[in-house]
Parts: C-alpha cells; structure tokens; sequence
C-alpha cells in the first residue's frame, strides 16, 4: 500500500509539476581493477530540465536530447558543476556522460562515468545540484566499495563531504 501511495504521489508531482520536497540521488561505485568511478545519477526531470532551459543549455525536454550531441555535451557539463570529486587534495575527476533515461514517475538517470589514475585514499565529494535553485534540496549519494556500502547526505550548509576509500 505504501509502494501505491508513493507511485502515486510521485506521478501526480510530475503532473502538477509542485512538491515540496527537492532531492537528487546518486549512487557511485569504485572499480579497483580500473580505477573507475561509474555513478548514476537520479534527479526529478522537470526540476533540472527547468533548470537547463532557463540557462539557454537546451531547448527541449531532456528525454528529446539523447540523440543530441550538443545538448549532451551541455548537459555534461552542467553535471560536472555539481557533482565535484577532488583527489590528491588538487585534482579533480570529469564525470563522462554515457547515457540517459527518463521514467512515467517523472525522473532522469544520468549515467556517468570517470577515471582516475590511481585510487585516492580520500576524496572530497560535493553534489550540489540543483541547491542555488531550491534552497530545501536533498541529495544523497551512497558509494559502493569493496564490500561496503555508505551513504552521505549534501544539504545547502553541507555540500560538501570527506569520502575515505580504505
């Protein structure tokens, strides 16, 4: 029943285009045998494609631009701004856009991709999106690695987070 409500709810959101609550998710996964960070991101589709039209970035709705070289490019980009990981206290990943999928219950999954020379035994991470736009903004980001799985919370007062690897 409360798997109903929650479909629900979520549809009706993306109908009425209001809610109260703002959130992105992520989930990122360390690759050791590659040194590899392969994340998804999921974030509420009219919130951020809002957020893209009025930045003149696209033109159209998200799940038009897959096909779209420039507008995947932009939309990259728009990612790297704020979703920042910063290792060996100097370096910064590039987070690659591999693909997109939008849903009926009115979110995006971003699929990105990075490399790193080596493994950091720590990274700052921030995942900021979206938080200049809605100053209520949640994101979460859970990170798998090895066998464990931790997740951290970014709030506007704490973007910002220290991610140990060992």
């Amino acid at each position: 029943m409360r798997v109903l409500l929650c479909l629900i709810f979520a549809i009706s959101s993306h109908f009425l285009e209001a809610h109260e609550y703002y959130f992105a998710f992520a989930e990122m996964e360390w690759k050791s045998s590659t040194s590899e960070l392969e994340t998804t991101l999921i974030t509420t589709t009219h919130d951020f494609e809002n957020h893209l039209i009025e930045k003149g970035l696209i033109t159209k709705k998200i799940n038009e631009c897959s096909s779209d070289t420039i507008a995947l490019k932009a939309i990259e980009k728009e990612l790297n701004n704020y979703l920042k990981l910063q290792y060996n206290s100097k370096d910064f990943a590039h987070f690659e856009l591999i693909g997109l999928a939008t849903n009926l219950i009115g979110t995006t999954q971003f699929y990105l991709h990075s490399a790193l020379p080596n493994k950091p035994d720590f990274f700052e991470l921030t995942f900021d999106l979206l938080m200049d736009r809605h100053p209520d903004q949640q994101n979460k980001l859970t990170l798998i690695h090895e066998d464990s799985n931790n997740t951290f919370l970014f709030l506007p007062n704490s973007r910002t987070q220290k991610i140990m690897l060992d």
